[in-house]
């Protein structure tokens, strides 16, 4: 093949929906046209591979994720921050042994109350966002973080609501 022939796309029918194109290489000698390493996703579905065998592995792009994501993400974090305060209020006043975690009791033992909310509340929160990136493509995670928000509000939030709310009610 004759490589001063190559062409580049420049645009796809308008009859075609298509989130994210990688065309590797794109070829026309004697007005036919050659696709080779194609790999097309609409809506996070793999809707046709070329030469599967030989595609390298595709260069990471960012692609955003849906309002659903952003809204559970940012509920999640806002109840990390939450739980954070809470638990940092009930052990100043209480004592370590109100936690119920035995790991964060023996890091607040180690490190102390303060840096060790901060540094599980931080990590808590990049975990949050490197999963919410990843949703786009990972299609469970959506199904996952809307578990988290109900499970972490009824076994970290609100009992600590409930037992500061009895503590400072007395």
């Amino acid at each position: 093949m004759n490589s001063n022939l190559a062409r580049p796309i420049t645009a796809l029918p308008e009859s075609i929906d298509v989130s994210v194109l990688i065309v590797e290489k794109v070829l026309i000698v004697e007005k036919v046209l050659i696709v080779e390493k194609v790999l097309i996703v609409e809506k996070s579905t793999v809707l046709g591979i070329a030469n599967s065998d030989q595609l390298p592995a595709p260069s990471p792009t960012f692609v955003f994720p849906r309002r659903e994501m952003i809204i559970l993400a940012s509920i999640l974090v806002l109840l990390q921050l939450a739980d954070g305060l809470l638990t940092g209020v009930g052990v100043y006043h209480m004592g370590i042994e109100m936690e119920a975690n035995p790991l964060l009791r023996m890091l607040m033992g180690v490190f102390g109350l303060i840096p060790t909310l901060i540094a599980v509340k931080t990590l808590a929160i990049i975990v949050i966002a490197v999963l919410a990136s990843l949703s786009a493509v990972v299609p469970w995670i959506t199904l996952a973080f809307r578990g988290m928000v109900a499970l972490y509000t009824l076994i970290a939030v609100l009992p600590w609501s409930a037992i500061l709310y009895g503590y400072f009610a007395a």
